[in-house]
Formats: C-alpha cells, sequence, structure tokens
C-alpha cells in the first residue's frame, strides 16, 4: 500500500513540476533578487501546490456534449511550408479543430493559416519562450478540455493514420472509457533526397524503416483531456489517479514508451527526416520542450528507407 501510494505521489508531482509550480516559481526567481522575499513569496502560494496535488484523487467529472468531438493542439516553429498539408490532410480524417501555438517563427506562417483562421477551424496563439512545447499543451488542455471530446497533441512532422475507417473516429472509439489512446510512430527516412523536392511530404517521402525499428516503440496521446492533470512530456500526460492509456489492442500503457509495436487499426506517421536539406534546418531550429539542437547523427540513425509505403495517400481528401 505504501508503495502505491509513493507512486501516486511521484506521479502527481509531476503537475506541480511542469504545470503550476515550475512557472510560477521560476517568476519569483527571475523577478525577485532578495533571497528573504523569494521565500516568503514561495511560502505564501505553498497551501495553493498542495490544493492542486490534492486534486489528484477527485474523480473527473464527464460530459456528454461538447463542440468539437477531436481536436488537435500542436507547437510550430518556422512550419509554414508544412503547416496547410498537415492541417488539410487532418481535417480530412475527421478534426475538427485545431490550436495552433506559434513559438517564435520567422516565417510566413500566420499568412498561410490565415483563411483556416477566418473560417474558424484554427484557433492561433503566439506563444513566445524556450522550451514550450509541454506549457502549451498544457494551456490547450485547461481551455479547451470542455469544448472538445478528445485532444490529439503531435508535432506538424506526424501525421496520424486510422487504418480502420478511414477517420480519426477509430480513436474513440478504442479508448472507450479509458484516459487516452496510445499512436505508435512509424518513422519515414529522406527518400534518397539531398535538397527539398518541389512536391509536399505525403508524395515526397515514401520510403520507411521496417516494423522492428527501434524508435517504432516510441508513442503519441490523443486523450480524453478531462481525465488529464498535466501534459509533462510531449508524448504521454499524466492522468488523475486510476485513469490509463491504452494501445490499439486494449492493453493498457503507462509511459511514453510501449514495445507492443502493431500498425492494424491506427499508426503516426512520423517523416522526422525528410531531406538532408529540410534536416539542417530543423538543426537550426532547436528542439521545443528542452535547451540544445539536434546533431546530424539523428538523421543517419532516423533514414531508414527499406520499406516503399504509400499508404497514407488513400486517406488523403484532394
Amino acid at each position: 500500500m505504501m508503495k502505491r501510494l509513493f507512486l501516486r505521489i511521484a506521479k502527481n508531482s509531476r503537475f506541480i513540476r511542469y504545470y503550476w509550480w515550475m512557472p510560477v516559481s521560476r517568476k519569483i526567481r527571475d523577478k525577485f533578487n532578495n533571497p528573504v522575499i523569494k521565500f516568503f513569496l514561495i511560502a505564501l502560494i505553498f497551501p495553493v501546490v498542495l490544493v492542486k496535488w490534492i486534486s489528484f484523487f477527485k474523480k473527473p467529472k464527464e460530459e456528454n456534449e461538447f463542440r468539437y468531438e477531436y481536436a488537435v493542439t500542436a507547437i510550430a516553429k518556422n512550419e509554414a511550408p508544412y503547416i496547410k498539408e498537415w492541417v488539410e490532410y487532418h481535417a480530412g480524417i475527421g478534426f475538427e479543430k485545431f490550436y495552433i501555438y506559434n513559438n517564435n517563427s520567422t516565417d510566413n506562417i500566420y499568412e498561410v493559416l490565415e483563411p483556416y483562421i477566418q473560417s474558424g477551424l484554427v484557433e492561433y496563439t503566439d506563444y513566445p519562450g524556450r522550451k514550450r512545447q509541454c506549457f502549451s499543451y498544457n494551456d490547450s488542455v485547461e481551455k479547451h478540455k470542455h469544448e472538445c471530446r478528445y485532444m490529439a497533441v503531435i508535432d506538424l512532422d506526424e501525421f496520424i493514420v486510422p487504418f480502420e475507417n478511414g477517420n480519426i473516429s477509430t480513436a474513440g472509439n478504442l479508448i472507450g472509457n479509458n484516459g487516452g489512446l496510445v499512436i505508435h510512430w512509424c518513422c519515414f527516412g529522406s527518400s534518397g533526397y539531398e535538397k527539398q523536392p518541389d512536391g509536399g511530404v505525403l508524395d515526397s517521402y515514401l520510403y520507411r524503416a521496417e516494423d522492428s525499428f527501434m524508435h517504432h516503440i516510441a508513442i503519441k496521446t490523443i486523450f480524453n483531456p478531462r481525465k488529464v492533470i498535466c501534459v509533462s512530456n510531449p508524448h504521454f500526460p499524466c492522468y488523475y489517479h486510476g485513469i490509463v492509456s491504452v494501445n490499439e489492442n486494449g492493453n493498457t500503457v503507462k509511459g511514453p514508451i510501449d514495445y507492443e509495436v502493431t500498425y492494424k487499426k491506427i499508426r503516426i506517421n512520423h517523416y522526422f527526416c525528410k531531406s538532408q536539406e529540410e534536416f539542417r534546418k530543423k538543426i537550426d531550429r532547436g528542439m521545443g520542450d528542452v535547451d540544445g539542437k539536434r546533431k546530424w547523427d539523428k538523421f543517419i540513425e532516423y533514414d531508414k528507407n527499406e520499406v516503399y509505403d504509400d499508404e497514407i495517400l488513400r486517406f488523403r481528401k484532394n
């Protein structure tokens, strides 16, 4: 019993650390130099942290009616060349709302998204700063958890492929009464391109790694946002006590890795590499959740092109 209690406390500490406590404590640290003032301010807000922690044990209230059945949240930095294709593809498989957080982009991403913003398909938020990925996800969960039944958090190089019926409703059917569905990566390589090709991502990059590729154990999650305390990891949320994610086979998954890799019902095509030219630009952009930049070794590691795979083209609405 004590072990289970400790694990609950450790799990919920992610909520305090990543969602609420970290940004508040950073503001105190950066604004005040006097350590005595810092101590008293932190002491004053500690009771609020305690109340937040206790909320972990409350059973979340479920609702019946939502403005959107399926929504997706993503953070973008200099993704203007790709975001139109990404939005239109996911709208075509049933996503009804896109919450896009722009993180210090220097390209024309707003102009590309403007027609979708005007139509109401996209909600656009400027979200500057470093390491803002999980913070943007948590902001979206808090703002929109009563607006959408299910929310996916994925990157702009990830495309969900629902094999079962060609629609994202596959995910809702598989989630059932659980917290969320984990969806495995299927990693696509450069298809031999050194320079960025003229066509879109889906038409250009048609070669991928074998199913046994080691990085296919990584997952992303589509979840019920009312059952989530916070998103402390870009791949996997922290749920209220007793709530879990499942994979497409209905088996419980407790973290951002699942060794039961199957692609019978749903997967995520992950276009991590693209061409050599595009990967160099990705290196320059840096990463969204940690400091530092990727190394060229990552391109070599992920650039696997053993299997020709154009399955996603069956689900694209032209």
